[in-house]
């Protein structure tokens, strides 16, 4: 009995220890768990603090060791507003309106405002002899929309010259003179008038786009007969054509056999006097006003004077006759 009670008691001892030693290491490591915490959080607090030491006592005069010539990024531009753009010494620069199909014009090189403008619709007729037939053939050349635009002008005289943007360099001249006529010049209420004094052009009949193979064949330039004068305008007047107009261009020399004619389908042109870069008032084209030279005017003429001739001779021969049979009527009574 009394050696069981030693071993009871000497189990308990035991179970005590155990308990002990299990609080124990539950307590130690509650202690090291608070103790890491405690110093991350110090460590933490530590680094803030030198980092808001080190911001506010960082220099601003000293150059750092990095060279600061070239930046990390770069502005794409800068925008600076004026602060009186009405007092500015800038030119103000506004933009033209673009120019529509077969819209031309001229600007003065000492005023750069416009000194001819011009709509131009219109077709060159060239007759020309092709080696591949025998009857004459016909080349219509239309101005192009976007032909290339040269001229000068003055008080007294302005040229338009049109330049194909092509290979073989078609151009169309045109030339006009300022008159200070009072006969010449009857429509105008101060006796000056402008007029188109001269026409050229030059084309190649080598071009096959145009041309079936044209006898010698190569450049060539024909031009209006000189003292001819077309299109008589008051000064501060346009002139317009919503008609057709032909003009003849002769042959220019026994060189070239070919002659050309100009059929302006629609013209709106005003070579002096423009005021803010737009036309003045309309003068309408007048028949026959396109001078001798107008086709029209010429063919619709030929054709009258051929029917007044027809009707004359009808009319003698009629009273031939008529003269005949009255004289064998009496010759038959006696």
């Amino acid at each position: 009995m009394a050696c069981s009670n030693h071993i009871f008691i000497l189990v308990v001892v035991l179970m005590l220890l155990v308990v002990a030693k299990g609080q124990f290491s539950t307590e130690s490591d509650s202690i090291d768990y608070q103790s890491v915490t405690e110093t991350y959080e110090e460590s933490e607090s530590i680094k803030s603090t030198e980092l808001s030491s080190e911001s506010s006592a960082e220099p601003t005069s000293e150059p750092t060791s990095e060279p600061t010539s070239e930046p990390t990024s770069v502005e794409p531009f800068t925008v600076v507003k004026p602060t009186n753009i009405m007092n500015s010494t800038l030119p103000v620069v506004v933009p033209s309106k673009p120019l529509g199909p077969y819209e031309f014009q001229v600007l003065d090189d000492d005023t750069g405002k416009v000194c001819i403008k011009a709509y131009i619709e219109a077709e060159l007729i060239v007759h020309y002899i092709s080696s591949k037939k025998t009857s004459l053939q016909q080349a219509t050349i239309p101005v192009d929309t976007k032909s290339e635009v040269e001229g000068t002008c003055n008080q007294e005289q302005a040229i338009l010259t049109l330049v194909w943007p092509s290979k073989y360099r078609y151009s169309l001249q045109t030339t006009f003179n300022m008159i200070n006529d009072s006969v010449k010049c009857s429509n105008s209420k101060n006796g000056m008038c402008w007029m188109l004094t001269s026409i050229q052009f030059t084309y190649n009949s080598a071009d096959s786009t145009y041309f079936y193979h044209a006898k010698d064949a190569r450049k060539k330039a024909v031009q209006s007969s000189v003292n001819k004068e077309f299109f008589k305008t008051p000064d501060t007047m346009s002139q317009t054509c919503d008609k057709d107009v032909l003009l003849k261009l002769p042959a220019a020399s026994d060189n070239n056999k070919d002659e050309v004619d100009i059929k302006f389908i629609k013209l709106h042109i005003q070579p002096f006097s423009l005021v803010n870069n737009t036309y003045g008032p309309r003068k309408e084209c007048e028949e026959g006003n396109a001078g001798s030279q107008s086709v029209v005017s010429v063919a619709v003429g030929a054709t009258l004077g051929v029917v007044i001739l027809i009707v004359i001779i009808i009319y003698a021969v009629g009273r031939r006759i008529g003269a005949i049979n009255d004289r064998t009527g009496y010759k038959s009574v006696d």
